[in-house]
């Protein structure tokens, strides 16, 4: 009770201490994993590459099988903002790590919130389309390790398909993709066939 006077007294002299940083935002646990499949029981799958390198493709025959739904784009790992986002703040971490919270049993609960957003998102449209396995294909140009390993500490159990095309070819398809649907990368005063 001495200690809260006493902040209590420095917050207003001083102000309110700026803020910290958060602290990492831990890795999900097995016994976490077990306890959300509870809710969430659909096997989950992350299909990550470049752009241009075959995702879309390789989603659309994901969703031929009977037991799969594969959508896209939302991003969790791989784009900004980043599903972390939603607890990637000290004041995110304060409300969800907080002693007087009987909740929580003193643990982060932030893994557990970033499972549960993003099953909840994908599991929805499974359970719309009667499947058992669900994946989201998220592609980008600047994939690297951290989108692994944040999609690892929320999801070790989830399987990640990372496809790789030749960098030649990614290059074409988007100088294709550029010709056709944008066409003000095309200038029709500038093309001459030179032989």
């Amino acid at each position: 009770m001495l200690s809260r006077i006493k902040s209590a007294a420095r917050i207003l002299i001083n102000g309110e201490q700026k803020k910290k940083n958060r602290n990492p935002i831990p890795a999900i646990t097995k016994e976490e994993i077990a306890e959300i499949k509870q809710f969430f029981p659909r096997e989950k799958f992350f299909i990550l590459g470049h752009a241009r390198s075959g995702t879309t493709l390789l989603m659309r025959l994901a969703r031929l099988h009977n037991e799969v739904h594969c959508n896209y784009q939302a991003h969790f790992f791989t784009r900004k903002p980043l599903l972390k986002s939603l607890v990637d703040s000290p004041e995110a971490e304060e409300w969800l790590t907080r002693k007087s919270n009987r909740w929580n049993q003193s643990k982060d609960l932030s893994p557990l919130v970033l499972r549960a957003t993003a099953d909840f998102i994908m599991e929805r449209e499974a359970i719309k389309e009667n499947k058992n396995i669900v994946g989201d294909k998220s592609p980008s140009s600047n994939i690297h390790g951290q989108a692994v390993r944040d999609m690892h500490a929320i999801y070790p159990d989830a399987k990640l398909i990372y496809i790789v095309r030749d960098g030649r070819d990614v290059l074409i398809s988007e100088r294709f993709r550029n010709f056709v649907e944008e066409s003000k990368f095309f200038d029709s005063r500038r093309s001459t066939h030179h032989l």
